[in-house]
C-alpha cells in the first residue's frame, strides 16, 4: 500500500536494486528460492547455490545479531570451510575482532581483502581457519542490522577481491535473505 510502513523498505530496496548491475530475472528467481526455504538446512542449501552461481566464492554463511544477546554473533547457516567452523563454534563473541564490531552497525558491505593483514581481523582465528577474503553484507530488517550474509575465500583459494558485479549480487542476496532470516 502506498504510504504504508511496509512500502518504504520495498521502495528503498527497489531503488538500490535499480542502481546495481544485477539481472532482475535472477533476483526474482533467487527471491522465490529463499521464500521456499522453510528450514535452516533449506536456507543453507539455497544460499550456497546462489552464492556459487553469482560469485567466485565457494563458502557462504549467515550470521545473526540477537538483540537479546548482543555480546555474541550466532552462525545460522554455513557452507564450505565455514560449515566445520560453525558446527564447532555456533556463536562467536562479538568483541572477538574489530570486523565483527564494524559489521554490527554497518549499513554497507564490510570487505576484508586479505584477512591475514587487515587490522580488523583476529589473527589467531585467521591462522587457524585459513581465512583470506571476507565479504559481509548487512541483513537489514525494519531498518536495523539483524545479521549478515557472508562469503569469502580460504586457504589455497587465495585472496579473491569481489568485482563490482559480485558485490552487487551479494548485496541483492542480502536484501532477499532478510525476510527469510526474520521468519
Amino acid at each position: 500500500r502506498p504510504g504504508s510502513r511496509t512500502s518504504r523498505p520495498l521502495r528503498r530496496s527497489a531503488i538500490v536494486l535499480a542502481n546495481m548491475r544485477v539481472d532482475l530475472e535472477q533476483v526474482l528467481r533467487h527471491s522465490g528460492e529463499l521464500q521456499l526455504a522453510s528450514t535452516s538446512a533449506a536456507l543453507t542449501e539455497a544460499i550456497q547455490r546462489l552464492v556459487v552461481e553469482s560469485t567466485r566464492y565457494r563458502a557462504a554463511w549467515i550470521a545473526s545479531f540477537d538483540p537479546e544477546s548482543p555480546e555474541v554473533v550466532r552462525i545460522l547457516a554455513a557452507t564450505g570451510p565455514v560449515a566445520e567452523i560453525a558446527a564447532r563454534f555456533p556463536t562467536v563473541p562479538r568483541g572477538a575482532d574489530a570486523m565483527l564490531e564494524e559489521l554490527a552497525i554497518a549499513v554497507r558491505p564490510v570487505i576484508v581483502e586479505d584477512a591475514r593483514t587487515d587490522p580488523r581481523t583476529n589473527k589467531e582465528t585467521v591462522a587457524r581457519y585459513g581465512n583470506r577474503t571476507i565479504v559481509n553484507v548487512p541483513i537489514l530488517v525494519g531498518g536495523a542490522v539483524r545479521g549478515a550474509l557472508g562469503a569469502g575465500s580460504f586457504g589455497d583459494e587465495g585472496v579473491v577481491v569481489p568485482s563490482e558485479a559480485e558485490l552487487d549480487a551479494l548485496v541483492s542476496l542480502g536484501m532477499l535473505v532478510g525476510p527469510a532470516v526474520d521468519r
